[in-house]
């Protein structure tokens, strides 16, 4: 997490969550994600639609069908 919430705020914005979405398809030798999808997967986890990702928010998306 902190290596993504530059200034340490306490959510990730959308271009934190592109760096960080990115960064996990590349780990995972996936391509990396276009901007249609990024802007996808940022809605789907922003639940509240307040532009923020929290903690608890990313958590959820990640867990989501588990």
């Amino acid at each position: 997490w902190p290596k993504y919430d530059m200034g340490a705020k306490g959510y990730l914005n959308r271009g934190e969550v592109g760096k960080w979405l990115t960064d996990l398809r590349v780990a995972a030798n996936q391509p990396v994600p276009d901007a249609e999808w990024q802007n996808s997967a940022f809605v789907q986890t922003d639940k509240n639609s307040d532009t923020k990702v929290s903690v608890e928010e990313l958590t959820a998306f990640l867990t989501a069908g588990s």
